[in-house]
């Protein structure tokens, strides 16, 4: 429950940002920009989860056709001089607010408290929780706990530099690769979606079958004033959503059967093979199984990476290793949106090989990381 809420406040703060970018932006939006980023603000609502949880999962459908259906209708929408998509993004920002104001009245995990030596806190937080579910006269005495530890507490008390410092000189192995591997995945899986959906429109404008090199070789976006959206523009973005979300319980069905790090050369492998497709695909829909391919694979890797974070970083640590991945995660965003942009209309074939060695390092990367069976073993030891 308490992870559940901090990744509203996440989905509140996001919010915030996107709309103050929207807000300074001088012209309209394109509808690949909204999805690109409301995508990545649902993504973090399923990241770091260890365990199958078929709640979250169904709440995460609802919440992304949600947004996909209330952008379907007040995007096409004429509202004058206030654009339709600031009015959708200060929609979605309603359930951030909510979010924020039940941050308020939530404790502080008890976990934290023990990994930072503050016993008595704990222990309160979890008097606190065993009144909530088990009725106001029930305590922890009663149930037969005295006390509540954990492994790998912090031994001293240092500050927040001090912890940085530890984390990327204690752990900076286990960072570096993590880092590097956020860098890859986090750029196919919130910044080729803004890239598709204006593929996929500008190929939808000529009857003529073409692979996607030969499509934008010579052609030049038109810049428009206005941004004219039908319902068959965002008809790839909704059936995007669906498979993200099918792709997602796919997973965690396959976490039953296979290794986290097996599940994600997996998926790393299904995107190399959508990466070189789309080299020489023609058929169109073909080309937008080979994006959905090259975008929903790494995407749906991203929480399994983070998951890594609960076994190889101490608790006390951990929120400030998310921190720096999700930030690392932005980087890439960016540099996979510059790669695109300045390559694509200039050699194709650059771009395409070149997402290629980037999921081939990554999945090298991917492959260092220690197995769950090395995992169990260091906890056990």
């Amino acid at each position: 429950m308490s992870r559940f809420f901090v990744c509203i406040r996440a989905l509140s703060i996001n919010a915030g940002v996107l709309v103050l970018y929207g807000h300074a932006c001088p012209y309209g939006c394109p509808l690949g920009w909204y999805l690109g980023h409301s995508n990545d603000l649902f993504g973090r609502a399923n990241e770091g989860v260890t365990a199958p949880q078929g709640s979250k999962l169904f709440q995460l459908c609802l919440w992304s056709q949600h947004d996909t259906t209330l952008a379907s209708v007040i995007l096409p929408l004429d509202m004058g001089s206030f654009q339709n998509w600031r009015a959708l993004q200060l929609l979605n920002l309603l359930p951030g607010f909510c979010g924020f104001i039940i941050m308020l009245f939530l404790p502080e995990s008890p976990k934290y408290y023990l990994s930072m030596g503050q016993d008595a806190k704990a222990m309160k937080v979890m008097e606190r929780i065993c009144r909530c579910n088990k009725g106001k006269d029930a305590t922890l005495a009663t149930l037969g706990i005295e006390s509540v530890t954990q492994t790998r507490l912090q031994t001293t008390d240092t500050g927040h530099c001090a912890q940085i410092k530890s984390l990327l000189t204690n752990y900076r192995k286990y960072m570096t690769i993590m880092i590097l591997i956020v860098l890859v995945l986090c750029g196919f899986g919130f910044a080729l979606p803004v890239w598709m959906v204006r593929i996929r429109v500008s190929m939808q404008s000529t009857e003529e079958e073409t692979t996607v090199c030969e499509h934008m070789q010579g052609t030049i976006a038109a810049k428009t004033a206005q941004c004219d959206l039908k319902f068959s523009d965002l008809l790839d973005a909704i059936i995007h959503g669906f498979v993200v979300l099918s792709v997602f319980i796919i997973t965690s069905l396959l976490l039953f059967v296979l290794s986290r790090r097996v599940v994600m050369l997996t998926y790393i492998a299904i995107a190399i093979v959508g990466s070189l497709s789309l080299n020489f695909a023609r058929n169109s829909y073909l080309i937008l199984v080979c994006f959905f391919a090259l975008i929903d694979a790494p995407l749906c890797c991203i929480r399994l990476l983070f998951t890594f974070i609960i076994d190889l970083i101490p608790t006390y640590l951990r929120g400030k290793a998310t921190a720096i991945l999700f930030m690392m995660g932005r980087v890439g965003i960016l540099l996979t949106s510059l790669l695109v942009g300045y390559t694509l209309g200039l050699n194709c074939l650059v771009t395409f090989n070149t997402l290629l060695i980037c999921l081939v390092v990554s999945s090298i990367l991917v492959f260092m990381l220690p197995s769950d069976r090395r995992v169990r073993e260091t906890y056990n030891s």
